[in-house]
């Protein structure tokens, strides 16, 4: 308790110098740059079975290197009715673009949420190419199970995705 009473005093007592030299300044807005749809597939294994996931994203460039994507997935797997879910992701990484072409690269941590059942954390990395309007990329992507639940097998997952580029 007394190190936060000491952190409040701290934070307040600089606040207050920082007014009196004139130092005291706006917090810096975080505004979305622009906003833009894609279509992904992806392909996995889940306890010996293949999986196979369909997605609809919405991307959200907040810099250059930060997007955060939302996406909505189905999963068709053999023998199990079709789970639907939500996925967040919040993708770092630089893009090499050079006018309507060029790369980037990403990686990121997330979450998903399905419909029915435990979500789980995920991690994912990949790579994306731009000629014109297209974007192409494709990566892997980690459902993270045992990080929830010990002995839980983790998913290990191939995905492909293109954007037109079309912003909303």
């Amino acid at each position: 308790m007394k190190y936060l009473v000491t952190l409040l005093l701290l934070i307040t007592a600089s606040r207050a110098i920082g007014q009196d030299y004139g130092y005291e300044r706006e917090a810096p807005s975080v505004s979305v740059q622009r906003m833009t749809p894609d279509l992904g597939m992806a392909a996995g294994s889940s306890r010996s079975r293949s999986y196979t996931e369909y997605n609809l994203g919405l991307n959200a460039r907040f810099s250059d290197l930060v997007v955060w994507r939302n996406s909505f997935f189905g999963r068709v797997e053999s023998g199990r009715s079709t789970i639907y879910g939500f996925d967040s992701i919040l993708r770092w990484g630089p893009s090499f673009l050079k006018g309507d072409s060029g790369f980037g690269i990403f990686v990121g941590p997330g979450v998903r949420l399905p419909f029915q059942g435990r979500g789980a954390p995920l991690f994912e990395g990949g790579i994306q190419f731009k000629t014109g309007a297209l974007t192409l990329g494709g990566g892997i992507k980690s459902l993270l199970h045992s990080v929830l639940t010990s002995g839980e097998e983790d998913d290990i997952q191939f995905f492909i995705f293109l954007s037109t580029g079309a912003t909303l």
